[in-house]
């Protein structure tokens, strides 16, 4: 009984340990820029704080992204991306490349 107690404890540390490290990101993409936002560990989807991360240009490519967990540096920090948003990301770069040929033309 002692040692599940003892199991217990270790494994919920760990968890802690980990769920403490990990800094969620949004990734906002306009016509503009890129904004890369904080999110909260567990309302992810909501921002943290009031201020960006980092603003880039729109011009910056997201993708390809590499590894088989999807990810990407962006703004100095590796991200990894959903598996859900990773047709996201390639969207926004086929924008941009999309937008590219159409200054070539001009």
């Amino acid at each position: 009984m002692a040692a599940l107690a003892v199991f217990s404890v270790l494994i919920l540390a760990g968890l802690w340990l980990h769920m403490s490290r990990l800094q969620n990101r949004i990734i906002v993409v306009t016509d503009r820029a890129i904004l890369v936002l904080r999110a909260g560990l567990f309302a992810w989807a909501t921002p943290s704080a009031e201020a960006p991360l980092a603003r880039l240009p729109r011009e910056t490519a997201l993708g390809p992204l590499r590894g088989p967990y999807g990810s990407l540096r962006l703004a100095g920090e590796k991200l990894w991306i959903s598996f859900p948003a990773r047709r996201r990301v390639a969207a926004a770069d086929a924008i941009l490349a999309g937008s590219h040929r159409g200054r070539a033309g001009v």
